[in-house]
């Protein structure tokens, strides 16, 4: 985390404290991260809630490989009644793979009747 932001020779510094992610202050000691966030549970990561935010302790979570793979700045989200869910997470709920969803994005399909059709064999 820590040299992402701050050590421009990183390889992923362009993607972090190159586009201006910062940590906070309160996290330069280790002991009050640990107290802000805590160990870190088997199977997770450290995750920023809001892809753009700086590491904070209102902006980060514990999260599993799949909850950080869909919160990037290239997912795309869809809003369908009043809901806003990732594409992954929109194919879940329907039973159906993300590339059906993808595929009928590409095919000039408007976000919301895309995740409002279901094929019957999803039924």
């Amino acid at each position: 985390m820590k040299t992402r932001c701050t050590w421009a020779k990183c390889k992923e510094w362009a993607n972090y404290g190159g586009r201006g992610i910062r940590v906070c202050e309160r996290w330069d000691s280790f002991e009050l991260f640990l107290a802000d966030m805590g160990r870190r549970p088997k199977g997770h990561t450290l995750d920023r809630i809001d892809v753009n935010g700086d590491y904070t302790p209102e902006n980060c979570q514990w999260s599993s490989w799949t909850v950080q793979g869909r919160n990037k700045r290239n997912t795309v989200r869809i809003t369908h009644d009043g809901m806003t869910k990732t594409v992954g997470e929109w194919a879940e709920s329907l039973g159906i793979k993300p590339n059906v969803i993808y595929s009928r994005l590409s095919k000039g399909w408007t976000p919301d009747r895309a995740v409002s059709s279901v094929p019957a064999s999803a039924k």
